[in-house]
């Protein structure tokens, strides 16, 4: 017993250091007693999975009750499943994540839900969100929508167990909560390349979508559109965060060169370095936008790799002590000279933040522009599904 009041007593404990961490000069708000009242350690699975060079290896419970609880409330995503639940040894790929406190803390802050509101969840996970969701709101005002029966039905427990009765659909995500509109928040924690037009139509005007977004290139933006009288929704990138894809419009590249191919590529140089084109936020949201379906994976120590395997194409950066440095680049596309004209672009009109791109939903697609700069507006279409991303021969 004594034991048992010691874990509870350091789960109350890094729970208040976790809120104080994130609050700061009271950048929670009405948000704060929510998340300082639910419990996360209780709604993050016995079992969860670190990143190693070989694949993710799983950290149970049982194994490191101190670590795996100090990982609960540590200010970093957490993977609660690998390869969609079909584990056979090491995972490969990332298939579910529990948002970073941090995380989390921004998305609540875009959606600005007050309670009287509805609010639709897209990737229920662990069931923490709606829980947080849940207790301000109250649960009758969450509806939470999750693909996975695996993932779904432990997080139904857990809200059940903490006494969150909010409504659980089992589902496709990019269908949203059909026949039971209109919303005036849906949140989704699952990265889209485009917002499925079936979100705008289930959220009143006036209301708001929360999402993560991403480009093949670049996955981690948080983006935040108002739904007009006109059935459209527009918004901008309002902060970053870092989650799965919404499996059907997942991005996990594969990048396999055969040796023929490296054998026929063509070769080049160029005096840009890796840093220009993979290391900022604001560069790596512009060249996704304008390099469509092209993936970006640094091999270390000295590659970095660009793929689209819609079409077979492939490009690789070489940097070398003495520049410029060396490029290959093979199939019908030349991604590296598509890459490079879209770094330059960048740069030539006052290297844009990504704050500045302007997005728009409507029944015919989704765009981003930037205001005031001519040609600087682009047709989103979600790239291409994969499996886990691959050393090259």
């Amino acid at each position: 017993m004594g034991m048992e009041l010691v874990a509870v007593d350091r789960a109350e404990e890094l729970r208040r250091r976790m809120v104080n961490r994130l609050d700061g000069d009271g950048g929670l708000g009405p948000w704060r007693e929510a998340l300082l009242s639910v419990p996360r350690h209780e709604f993050v699975p016995e079992v969860i999975w670190h990143e190693t060079s070989s694949g993710f290896v799983p950290l149970r419970r049982t194994d490191d009750p101190d670590a795996w609880l100090g990982l609960a409330y540590a200010d970093r995503a957490l993977v609660v499943q690998v390869d969609d639940g079909r584990l056979d040894g090491i995972g490969r790929c990332a298939s579910s994540t529990m948002l970073s406190p941090y995380d989390l803390s921004i998305v609540l802050s875009a959606i600005d839900a007050e309670p009287g509101m509805r609010v639709c969840e897209i990737g229920t996970g662990t069931g923490y969100t709606a829980a947080v969701l849940a207790h301000r709101l109250g649960a009758e005002a969450v509806t939470t929508v999750e693909v996975d029966p695996e993932l779904a039905w432990p997080a139904l427990r857990r809200l059940r167990s903490a006494g969150h009765q909010v409504a659980w659909v089992e589902g496709d995500g990019a269908r949203g909560h059909p026949g039971h509109g209109a919303y005036d928040r849906l949140v989704s924690s699952a990265t889209v390349q485009r917002v499925p037009y079936a979100w705008v139509e289930q959220v009143r005007p006036g209301g708001l979508i929360a999402t993560s977004w991403g480009t093949p290139y670049h996955g981690e933006a948080l983006l935040r559109l108002t739904v007009g009288e006109d059935g459209t929704a527009v918004g901008g990138i309002v902060g970053a965060t870092l989650c799965e894809w919404l499996r059907a419009q997942r991005v996990c590249p594969v990048l396999h060169v055969t040796e023929c191919a490296a054998g026929l590529a063509r070769t080049g140089t160029t005096d840009l370095e890796i840093s220009d084109i993979a290391a900022g936020y604001d560069d790596a949201v512009a060249i996704g936008l304008r390099v469509p379906g092209c993936a970006s994976v640094f091999i270390p120590p000295d590659d970095q790799w660009f793929v689209d395997p819609g079409t077979g194409s492939w490009a690789r950066l070489h940097e070398r002590s003495r520049k410029p440095n060396l490029v290959n680049q093979y199939g019908p596309r030349s991604l590296w000279d598509e890459i490079e004209n879209a770094c330059r672009w960048w740069l030539d009109n006052g290297r844009p933040p990504a704050g500045a791109w302007q997005f728009t939903v409507t029944p015919d697609g989704m765009t981003a522009r930037l205001p005031g700069c001519p040609g600087a507006t682009v047709s989103l279409v979600p790239g291409f599904t994969a499996v886990a991303a691959s050393r090259p021969e």
